[in-house]
């Protein structure tokens, strides 16, 4: 014996079969709930599937000017208008020795308070400029680890510009080491040279045969 509520499942069944509802009976569902409620279910749109996305990173290119620094493959930005304050130096200039522009360069770092590696050592590259600038150039790419290290070949390298005896000195001592490229025992000379004051340097043709001697002729090239 039929209740009210098989009753009412067994019309509506027979007025789908009957084609008397305008809809697909595909699309109909029935619903147990309490209200004995009819729930239609809404035609499924036919999306796509979904296409995964991959991130690519983009290659870390080092420009040519950092090719002797070890950079990290992500670097901060520099600080807003630093160019305006950023100390120079060139080996030219007599009111500023090399020891006070690392000092001036310091000053510098707390003024913007710059506390990343990265750009502290590519902003005392930038630092560099003239000859100075040549000779950071002259050094094998990804040699300089960090700034500590940048400074003090800077040192070592530029503070006996200021006495024109040590230049001297230097430049009667310079020999090819070995195992020294010769584009870099070239380019070690050529600075040495330009240092010297114009008024105690040699002449070229005098620096040229200097410079065939400070060659090992048993050493291989």
């Amino acid at each position: 014996m039929y209740d009210k509520r098989d009753q009412k499942l067994h019309l509506i069944y027979s007025k789908i079969v009957n084609s008397e509802f305008p809809f697909d009976p595909g699309l109909l569902t029935f619903t147990t709930s309490y209200d004995d409620s009819l729930k239609l279910d809404e035609p499924k749109e036919n999306k796509p599937d979904p296409v995964a996305l991959v991130y690519t990173p983009t290659p870390f290119i080092v420009p040519d000017r950092y090719k002797t620094l070890v950079l990290a493959s992500i670097l901060h930005a520099f600080p807003t208008n630093y160019y305006l304050y950023l100390p120079k130096f060139d080996g030219e200039c007599k009111n500023v020795d090399v020891e006070q522009h690392v000092k001036n360069f310091e000053t510098f770092l707390d003024l913007f308070e710059i506390d990343n590696e990265d750009v502290s050592i590519r902003l005392f590259s930038l630092s560099l400029q003239g000859k100075v600038k040549s000779w950071f150039r002259t050094f094998p790419d990804a040699s300089i680890l960090d700034l500590h290290q940048f400074i003090k070949v800077f040192l070592d390298r530029w503070v006996v510009r200021q006495n024109p005896f040590l230049i001297i000195e230097e430049y009667n001592q310079l020999k090819r080491l070995p195992r020294e490229r010769i584009q870099q025992f070239y380019a070690i000379f050529n600075q040495v040279y330009y240092s010297m004051p114009v008024n105690i340097r040699t002449p070229p043709g005098s620096a040229l045969l200097h410079y065939l001697a400070a060659f090992d002729l048993e050493m291989e090239f």
